[in-house]
């Protein structure tokens, strides 16, 4: 056997590998109840939703997608219509409380307005 054939059997028993785990792991999953799946998907959701990544429905720009629910067998999402002005104001209001308040104890501690 040359050493072309060598490797080219390698690599043929790494694809046969590679195929046979992820025929497992579809396998795995495929057993799965509908609910765990939704949850996984939920889960991920939340994480995004975390990182500040919006989930926009595709027709309905302003709409993001923020749950999946499960009724009758039957998965259905939720999608909610954010104005974010009012997300920005908020931020911005926060922002102005924090920093009133970091200015009234500097003047509480007597360092005025440094």
């Amino acid at each position: 056997m040359t050493i072309r054939e060598r490797r080219r059997r390698r690599k043929r028993l790494r694809l046969i590998k590679r195929l046979a785990t992820a025929g497992l792991i579809f396998s795995a999953v495929g057993g799965v109840t509908l609910a765990t799946l939704v949850a996984g998907i939920n889960n991920s959701l939340d994480i995004l939703q975390k990182r500040g990544i919006p989930i926009s429905d595709w027709d309905q720009k302003k709409r993001e997608l923020y749950r999946l629910k499960v009724f009758g067998g039957k998965v259905y999402f939720l999608a909610a219509e954010l104005d974010r002005s009012e997300q920005k104001t908020n931020k911005e209001n926060e922002a102005d409380g924090s920093e009133k308040q970091a200015a009234e104890k500097r003047t509480e501690r007597g360092q005025g307005n440094a």
